[in-house]
Order: C-alpha cells, then sequence, then structure tokens
C-alpha cells in the first residue's frame, strides 16, 4: 500500500490550512501488484489508530490516487476534513481505480499540417 500522508496514533495534525499557500496538493499515490499487474492501491491521506484524534485535513487538492483520496479508519475520530469557512474545503477528485485493472489516461495526438 502506498500512501502520500500517512498519520498513525498522532493527534492534532494539521495537513493543509486556510491559507492559499498552505495547500497540499497529493496526485497518484499507486502501487499495482508485482505479479498480478493489478488491483492497485493508494490512499493519499490516510489517519489510523485511536490516538489519532483531532487532526484537521483542510484546503488541499487530493487526486488520482488508486483506492482512496481520504481515508479515516483502525478507530481513528474527533478528525476534521475540510470545514465552513471559505477556502477551507478539499477538491478530492478521480480516486478509486476499477477493481482488477488500472485506469490508463487518453492521451491526444495534435497534428499540424
Amino acid at each position: 500500500m502506498v500512501f502520500g500522508i500517512l498519520i498513525v496514533d498522532s493527534p492534532n495534525n494539521w495537513i493543509g490550512g486556510h491559507k492559499k499557500m498552505a495547500k497540499t496538493t497529493l496526485i497518484v499515490n499507486t502501487d499495482v501488484d508485482p505479479e498480478e499487474h493489478q488491483n492497485p492501491t493508494g490512499i493519499g491521506i490516510a489517519i489510523r489508530g485511536k490516538a489519532a484524534t483531532g487532526n484537521h485535513v483542510v484546503n488541499n487538492g487530493i487526486s488520482n490516487n488508486a483506492a482512496e483520496g481520504i481515508s479515516i479508519e483502525a478507530g481513528a475520530s474527533a478528525n476534521v476534513i475540510g470545514g465552513d469557512s471559505p477556502g477551507s474545503g478539499n477538491e478530492i477528485v478521480v480516486n478509486g481505480f476499477p477493481k482488477g485493472g488500472r485506469r490508463r489516461p487518453r492521451h491526444r495526438k495534435r497534428h499540424t499540417t
């Protein structure tokens, strides 16, 4: 499993922030089973463990991760994803590849005469 950011049993961390320069961009965290070349894995941000409380994920760009954009699991609680003030939301798009395969980007050739 590949992670862009992994927090395990650690409280009160900030990923991103309310100011424009505090934005974190996590793109293409992907790992593919080397034997089968399928079932890609990868998570942009994972927060895990009972002690992982009070973490903030604010104003980030999270995209093209194989499994999930953000994962909160294994007892993690009381964490904040986004917020209600302007600019505190996360842009979370195009995460999760189809099971058993990889997303293949389309390439467009440009021809000139």
